[in-house]
């Protein structure tokens, strides 16, 4: 009976082991990786959204703007406009889950 050439141990090649461990770093790092991720698709919108464009609102032209200033001050002006809603119709004693013990309230109960 011949024996198996499988079952052999033989040195591994550089590449089987460089490979063997090269999963670690995206392990130890998964918050990392997202970021790096997320980076790169950032990256892609910033170069696919150079070119200049031009707005009419009403009678007014904005002319030659690109269209990732348009987007970024769009985005300011959304959450801008978030926040002044937030604050006027969530007044700090009436946020979601506020409890009675929260907002300093006491209980009408009788005992």
């Amino acid at each position: 009976m011949e024996p198996d050439p499988y079952d052999s141990p033989r040195p591994g090649s550089k590449l089987g082991r460089a490979a063997k461990g090269g999963g670690r770093w995206l392990r130890r790092h998964p918050l990392g990786a997202l970021q790096i991720l997320l980076l790169i698709l950032v990256l892609i919108v910033v170069a696919q959204n150079l070119e200049p464009t031009s707005i009419d609102l009403l009678f007014w032209t904005v002319a030659a703007l690109p269209k990732l200033i348009l987007m970024l001050l769009s985005m300011v002006v959304g959450a801008l406009v978030w926040e002044g809603l937030r604050r006027r119709w969530l007044k700090p004693g009436r946020r979601h889950g506020a409890t009675p013990k929260d907002t300093g309230a006491t209980s009408q109960t009788r005992p």
